[in-house]
Order: structure tokens, then sequence, then C-alpha cells
């Protein structure tokens, strides 16, 4: 049991690593496979094990990982909203299950750089106009200033892409 945690902890830090790498290096994105990324949005989620010691670790780089990601191109930023990861970064924008502040930073993080410019649609799109539009006021509370700022820009980008273009 303690060597599969210690392998889940050694496999995050190291896709944390790389996918940080890939961004600087300006390389093709490995990591943007469709099972890459349910392996990370799994261990990002981290639902089953979180009584085991280092899992808060474990999900730290995770979505790390999945931040460094959501700073590529538009085809990474696809892959990742094609993934799923949309919802999990709004229940944790939203003060949902991820209890640790820079987890949340990183998720405000990643729905900034998930929408922007004309990413802005298909974030609408995957989250719908109502759920969006129910984000707003949550983004308006938030007290964490850090967060704060990556979810004002977010939720600008977010209106601009719900209002109809005249």
């Amino acid at each position: 049991y303690e060597e599969r945690q210690e392998a889940r902890l050694l496999a995050a830090r190291l896709l944390c690593d790389f996918t940080a790498n890939e961004m600087q290096s300006g390389s093709a994105p490995l990591c943007t496979s469709p099972e890459m990324l349910a392996a990370l949005i799994k261990l990002a989620k981290a639902e089953r094990v979180r009584e085991l010691h280092g899992e808060a670790e474990v999900q730290y780089c995770a979505f790390l990982a999945l931040s460094n990601l959501s700073r590529g191109s538009i085809s990474s930023k696809d892959a990742l909203i094609d993934a799923g990861i949309v919802p999990v970064i709004i229940d944790a924008v939203g003060n949902g299950t991820y209890k640790d502040a820079h987890i949340r930073r990183e998720c405000a993080s990643m729905l900034n750089n998930l929408s922007s410019g004309q990413m802005a649609q298909r974030v609408v799109s995957v989250l719908g106009h109502n759920r969006v539009n129910s984000l707003f006021p949550v983004i308006d509370g938030l007290q964490d200033e850090r967060m704060k700022l990556h979810a004002l820009m977010a939720k600008e980008s977010l209106l601009n892409a719900c209002s109809p273009v005249v």
C-alpha cells in the first residue's frame, strides 16, 4: 500500500516537472493524450485515497501539471477541455472540495488560461450559460486576492463570450 502511494507521488512529481519543461521548451506536448489527461485528472481529484500520507502533494502536483498544460497551445487547451477539466476547476474556484489555497489558485489560473480569447466560447459551451452566470457572484466574493485576480480575468473573458454580438 505504501509502495503504491510512493509510486503515485513520484508519478505526480515527474509529470509536474515534465509538463513544466515541455511548456518552457516550446516543444509539442506529449502529456495531452486522453489517457494521460485522464490519469492527471484522477490524481488531481484524489477521491478515494485522501487519507494516505502525501496525498495532498500528489493532488497539488497533478493540478500543477494540468496548470502547466493550460499555458500551452490551443491544441493543449482543447485537449484539457475535452478531457473534462473545466468542471473540476470550477468546483475548486467555487471553494468546493479542494481545501488547499494553492490548488484553488492554480485552478483560478487554469480557468483564466482556458478562457482567454476564443477559448472562452468553448468553456461556456461546456458549462452552459446558467453555470457560467452562477459562477460570477462566486468570483466576486472571493477573499484570496491572488485567486480573485485570475478569476476576474476569466470572468471578463467569459462575460464577453456570453454576451450577444451586436
